[in-house]
């Protein structure tokens, strides 16, 4: 896994822009499951702002603000991520169903 957060962010620094900021998604995923949260959330913070209907992204801010302590606005996230795999165009519905799926699993736990 930090092999993996070598190269994401080596990918960053050539074009931060990569795949319309997902290589930021990654980074903050990557991020949170090598236990850096607070840098886990900066990240997908600042993704979010860029791809605010990203159910995968939003999926990954609720995990992030959960792994803070902040459970209100970890469950925002989780909605938004639900909301967002609903309402996906046709092509991606079926990718961004997976994180949906996910989102309200979390919100179950919570």
């Amino acid at each position: 896994m930090k092999k993996a957060l070598t190269h994401l962010a080596e990918a960053y620094r050539l074009d931060p822009k990569l795949s319309s900021h997902e290589v930021v998604r990654d980074l903050g995923a990557t991020n949170l499951e090598l236990g850096n949260a607070p840098l886990a959330l900066q990240q997908l913070e600042y993704y979010a702002e860029r791809r605010e209907y990203d159910a995968q992204g939003l999926y990954w801010l609720g995990r992030a603000y959960k792994a803070q302590n902040r459970s209100e606005e970890a469950s925002l996230a989780f909605e938004r991520a639900i909301e967002a795999a609903r309402t996906a165009p046709a092509h991606l519905r079926r990718q961004a169903g997976k994180w949906g799926s996910q989102a309200r699993s979390e919100l179950r736990r919570s």
